[in-house]
């Protein structure tokens, strides 16, 4: 119980720090570049699935400016050296950005449409958005280690977990083996069979894509 718990403080903390980098103000390359200079900037984040580069001035205020546009020169690096990268156009600007006001050393990270936990990397401090990937990673082992399961089989939780950007394994937490709000003493046996299969779990896991994809758009909106 205690194990659970500490997973889902560590998980919800990061999804609450989260949530101002889920509606940034829409703003322009040259005022990025403006607030790399002044020092204001304590986060970046380069959105490939949107091509848009995401910054903070603090926890609760984010902006956001498209790379797609014709992007302002750039100053040289101060070290003379110029940032190379694997990526598009738009990520060397932005690293070229970064290097030429300075600012390598800054929190930074690439936000991938297919990492399924990409939330977790818009949290604004390493540590936590480390702590968060670890403590989802925690979950998904404790899962397969458990061998008596409620609601559904390993196979069913592995669908749910794998494919909801971690609200599967806030699920997990909650419910398995048994629901937190169950007292000690109230406590119902195990069933011999969990409830759910893998072909239940990976029907609810589709179920689950849309009520993700409404929640993201009333977050953002």
């Amino acid at each position: 119980m205690a194990l659970r718990l500490g997973l889902l403080a560590v998980l919800v903390v990061a999804a609450v720090a989260a949530l101002p980098s889920a509606r940034p103000q829409p703003s322009t390359t040259a005022q990025f570049l403006n607030d790399l200079r002044s020092g204001q900037v304590s986060a970046v984040r380069y959105a490939s699935s949107s091509v848009e580069v995401r910054w903070s001035d603090g926890w609760r205020n984010w902006y956001r400016a498209s790379l797609e546009d014709p992007l302002p020169s750039l100053p040289s690096s101060p070290d003379g050296s110029t940032a190379t990268s694997q990526y598009g156009t738009a990520q060397i600007w932005l690293d070229n950005a970064l290097g030429a006001t300075g600012h390598h050393r800054l929190d930074y990270e690439v936000i991938s449409g297919s990492d399924r936990l990409s939330w977790a990397r818009q949290v604004p401090w390493h540590g936590l958005s480390a702590a968060a990937g670890g403590a989802a990673l925690a979950a998904f082992l404790l899962m397969l280690s458990r061998r008596d399961h409620r609601l559904g089989n390993r196979w069913a939780w592995l669908w749910v977990m794998g494919t909801t950007t971690g609200l599967g394994v806030l699920l997990y937490l909650v419910l398995e083996p048994s629901p937190l709000w169950w007292r000690r003493s109230g406590r119902r046996p195990m069933p011999a069979r969990p409830a759910f299969l893998g072909g239940v779990g990976l029907l609810i896991a589709v179920a689950l894509k849309p009520a993700i994809a409404v929640l993201s758009l009333l977050v953002s909106s």
